[in-house]
């Protein structure tokens, strides 16, 4: 496991999934006209704070009682809405108002959609 996947994985206590480790390698967090995928690299200063995966998950978790197994990593950009990655399964959920709904399977499958605009 690399190293940004082993400091999100041991400061929220979760496994990462393959893909999100892959992610984390690449890119560490992403952002590109505005949008940002929260994640962890160099340029983060302050892991408790986004766009840091750390810091995002743990408001999220104060905040809106995000159960321990999602990661936050992505704001749409509406209030009260948050993509997360559940890190039992893999898949991405989106946080409305307190509710859950898968909307992808995997996170590169949503990444490479939502945010690169690339079809499967």
């Amino acid at each position: 496991m690399s190293t940004r996947a082993r400091i999100v994985g041991e400061a929220l206590d979760v496994s990462i999934p393959t893909d999100y480790v892959k992610f984390l390698d690449t890119y560490g967090m992403y952002e590109d006209e505005g949008v940002e995928v929260y994640g962890l690299d160099d340029a983060i200063i302050d892991p408790d704070k986004i766009p840091c995966v750390i810091g995002a998950t743990r408001i999220l978790r104060k905040t809106a009682n995000l159960p321990k197994q999602f990661l936050a990593v992505h704001h749409t950009g509406y209030e009260d809405e948050v993509v997360c990655l559940d890190s039992t399964t893999g898949e991405v959920v989106l946080l409305t108002h307190g509710t859950m709904s898968k909307i992808a399977e995997t996170f590169s499958a949503w990444f490479s959609r939502e945010i690169l605009g690339k079809k499967d």
